[in-house]
């Protein structure tokens, strides 16, 4: 035996085994304050102190053993003795940790044990006593462990306990010059069933059982492994060549921790926000970038990873948390739900939905992007584009505030509570192919009612939609609306079309009748906006109405819109309700007023009008009430009144087949003015009044009716409509008291010139049903008509009343002035002027006057 080696024994000085030569010599050999160094290819790396020592075979076996994985450049003279070597407790403040490795700039780790079995050879130790390790990145407490020393990895079998410093926590960095200790010591604990610590390959690995804590979040999961960065020698030579290396020039600190097997992260929450549900993310695999601060979530077998938040939700194959930036991003299968907050007191929360190939979040900048096949699914609609952003605003609170200092962080769940107040929607932005599809109110979607365009920007501010490119068009069954930009105010039930607005509008036929097809009715603007709310639809700049009954043109036209009897009697008895509940916006009012001004040119059939304002004035029927729809009505309405008021010009054309179309032509609102005629008639005035409830008609200001007979003026017109009798008792009297002509039409003119003894009607019919009555004119009234031979007969007065039963004209005058007649120059005044429509003859009853300033020749009788 060496006798060197029976020197120490003998002084109980410490001694390296390694200087013994023969191993089976040492058998048997006990050592106090052993130290013991271990080296690989004559690099040293790590030194093993022991209290005692004992050699047993091939084994030491040591006492209160202390283990100094020394980093690869240490000078053997520089390691401290272990013996005694006091460690912090796991959980100590960074000011006690920083005063244990400020003596310590050559290691990478200490552990401590009560007894370790160590084979030399092989470079192993292994123990069944609690371990405690040490290093400038993790700290260890456990029970039982394995190293191999040689490649510098340490096993924790069982009872795994650790604190992981995080950034600037890293003691090492404190010894640097001018360093101080950072305002918070960031770490996270973490606990397992075992643990492997793999200095070579700068890896730590818990195994079993693995719960993260840290101080806003926790995450489990089945097995965790943590990548400790470390410079290369190469680095370390080229450093060592400018100045010298520091201990903490070597290990980097964590940048990677990876966790794998049902990782579940939670976020830790104030009793304020736990009144909001839990926040949680849940995955197969996740990976946390230190350098990046961001943690991946991703999954296995089509078990998409889950963030959580109460009952809101975001899932994908793939997200990424960038929690110093405050961002995220999902990658496919995206799909987000979102609670939405009741409309009205007592209603449920709805649930609206978000798919997308791809999802962006950007927490500080308020923003959300959704690309590729977007959709989003809520309890009125759905919607699908290419493109959506989501903008969000701060509230009163205050804008975003951001955290002092490294925020690095295990989970990478969005810090709500420490990011500023709260946020609320300001905006919605959808680009390509943008889609809108109602539902109804169980739920299901009505495919004929949706909207379309290239664009749609969504403001939540005012509660507008704005849609625009690609010829944005609303459809609602065979209904539409269309525009170069639409424009729709959610909550006031408004619609609004800027440039090329078009709307087309279908009336169901009334019930029985013959014609089965939806009449359409389109109306073209430069702008429309449909106020249903507010009661009121603008037609403003170049409209033109088209539709089978009538064609209408002016500058501006006005729908006036009024609840419906039966609505408001339930809006009085339950306030609450909405109009949803009551059929609709547009189901429950009906049409009271139609409104033309500017240029108003409408024409119906064979009558023509222009006027500078037109007034349809309409009634609510009674349910169950039958009336053939017209242009602006329907079932349950009714035109009662048509008013114009500037400039009247109407021309009636007549009518060709005048007795087949009375029986089968729609009565419309401007034919019931006059009945047809056997030329194009013009009346003039300034204002007109058509009632279509009492079938009267009246003419103001400068009223003149012109057609190839004749002439009528007056400041007055008064027209009478009636019911017609029925056809067969019509019939069966014409048969009793004349025979009837098949050349003369059911409504012939009242003030044609006929030749003595023809045939003149006994009515004369203005539509289906209806039947001129009387005609009343007043004031400055004269009337001109032509005779066969040509001659040019007149009469005139203040009054002139045309009974059509009578067939015959009476006219009369007032204390100032006589009624008179005249031909070929010469006037005949007297008490009545009577004109016979059935003839050309005229006649004076009562006090006759004749002036012969002229000369006069009667009429031929």
């Amino acid at each position: 035996m060496n006798k060197q080696l029976w020197a120490a024994l003998l002084t109980g000085a410490a001694v390296s085994i390694q200087a013994a030569g023969d191993l089976e010599d040492l058998r048997g050999l006990i050592l106090t304050n052993a130290k013991l160094p271990l080296y690989n290819k004559q690099v040293l790396q790590s030194m093993v102190f022991c209290d005692k020592a004992e050699r047993q075979g091939k084994l030491v076996v040591g006492q209160n053993v202390v283990l100094d994985l020394v980093r690869r450049t240490a000078d053997v003279d520089e390691i401290k003795d272990g013996w005694g070597v006091k460690f912090y407790p796991l959980g100590a403040k960074l000011p006690e940790i920083f005063n244990f490795w400020k003596g310590r700039l050559y290691s990478e780790g200490v552990m401590f044990t009560p007894r370790a079995d160590i084979e030399q050879e092989t470079k192993m130790a292994a123990g069944g006593e609690p371990v405690y390790f040490r290093s400038p990145v993790i700290d260890l407490d456990g029970v039982g462990f394995e190293a191999d020393l040689d490649k510098k990895t340490i096993l924790v079998k069982s009872d795994v306990r650790i604190v992981l410093r995080m950034g600037g926590s890293d003691p090492r960095k404190l010894f640097e010059a001018g360093a101080k200790l950072p305002p918070k010591y960031e770490y996270m604990t973490a606990t397992s069933d075992s643990m492997l610590i793999d200095m070579n390959n700068n890896q730590i690995l818990l195994i079993g059982n693995v719960r993260v804590d840290e101080e806003n979040s926790g995450v489990d999961c089945d097995r965790m492994t943590i990548f400790i960065d470390r410079r290369s020698d190469q680095e370390l030579a080229g450093a060592n060549r400018t100045a010298p290396v520091n201990a903490g020039d070597t290990l980097e600190g964590v940048s990677r921790i990876l966790c794998d097997g049902n990782v579940v992260v939670s976020r830790k929450l104030t009793a304020e926000e736990a009144k909001e549900g839990d926040q949680k993310a849940f995955a197969d695999h996740m990976v946390y970038d230190v350098k990046t601060a961001s943690v991946t979530l991703t999954g296995e077998e089509k078990k998409n990873p889950r963030v959580i938040r109460g009952q809101e939700s975001l899932t994908g194959q793939r997200i990424v948390m960038f929690r110093e930036e405050q961002r995220a991003t999902v990658t496919g299968d995206c799909e987000i739900l979102v609670i939405q907050e009741p409309e009205n007191p007592g209603d449920k929360p709805g649930v609206m939905k978000v798919n997308s190939d791809i999802a962006q979040m950007d927490y500080r900048n308020n923003y959300s992007d959704f690309i590729g096949n977007v959709k989003v699914d809520e309890p009125r609609m759905t919607l699908e584009c290419d493109k959506m952003r989501v903008t969000l605003r701060e509230l009163a609170s205050g804008p975003a505030v951001e955290s002092v200092g490294d925020t690095a962080s295990l989970s990478g769940l969005p810090d709500f509570g420490t990011t500023g107040g709260k946020r609320e929607l300001d905006k919605i932005k959808c680009s390509g192919r943008v889609k809108m599809v109602r539902k109804d109110d169980a739920g299901k979607l009505m495919p004929d009612q949706k909207a379309e365009a290239s664009f749609a920007d969504f403001n939540y501010a005012d509660r507008t939609v704005r849609m625009y490119g690609g010829e944005p068009k609303l459809t609602r069954g065979l209904e539409e609306m269309s525009g170069r930009e639409l424009l729709i105010w959610i909550n006031e039930e408004r619609l609004a079309a800027k440039e090329e607005s078009k709307i087309v509008l279908c009336s169901a036929p009334a019930e029985g009748a013959k014609e089965q097809a939806p009449s359409q009715t389109v109306i073209t603007s430069d702008e429309s906006d449909l106020n249903y709310g507010g009661n009121s639809l603008v037609f403003t700049g170049n409209v033109q109405v088209r539709d089978p009954r009538m064609i209408l043109d002016c500058d501006r036209m006005e729908l006036v819109m009024m609840p419906r009897e039966s609505v408001a009697k339930a809006e009085k008895k339950d306030p609450a309700k909405k109009a949803d509940e009551l059929g609709g916006a547009s189901e429950s009012k009906f049409l009271s007023k139609v409104i033309c001004t500017g240029n108003v040119h409408a024409v119906e059939d064979r009558m023509d009008l222009k006027t500078d304002k037109l007034t349809l004035l309409f009634r609510e029927l009674p349910p169950g009430t039958v009336v053939e729809p017209g242009m602006f009505q329907s079932n349950g309405t009714q035109l009662t009144k048509i008013l114009c008021d500037g400039r009247v010009v109407m021309v009636n054309q007549p009518d060709p087949d005048a007795e087949k179309k009375s029986a089968e032509a729609r009565p419309g609102a401007l034919s019931g003015m006059f009945g047809n005629s056997k030329s194009a008639r013009t009346l003039k005035s300034g204002h007109a009044v058509v009632d279509m409830l009492k079938n009267e008609s009246e003419f103001h200001e400068k009223v003149e009716m012109v057609d190839d007979q004749g002439t009528l003026k007056c400041e007055d017109m008064f027209v009478y409509a009636e019911k017609s009798a029925p056809a067969a008792a019509q019939t069966a009297a014409k048969s009793a008291a004349k025979p009837h002509s098949p050349d003369l039409p059911p409504d012939d003119d009242g003030f044609a010139v006929e030749e003595s003894g023809s045939e003149v009607p006994e009515r004369i019919e203005l539509a289906e049903g209806l039947e001129l009555s009387r005609i009343l004119c007043l004031k400055d009234v004269e009337l001109t008509r032509r005779t066969k031979t040509g001659e040019v007969q007149r009469a005139g007065g203040q009054k002139a009343d045309y009974v059509v039963a009578d067939k015959k004209i009476i006219m009369t005058g007032d204390d100032r002035e006589k009624p008179w007649m005249s031909a070929s120059g010469g006037r005949l005044k007297g008490k009545r002027i009577i004109v016979y429509v059935d003839s050309e003859r005229m006649e004076v009853d009562g006090g006759t006057q004749v002036d012969f300033s002229n000369g006069i020749n009667f009429p031929a009788n």
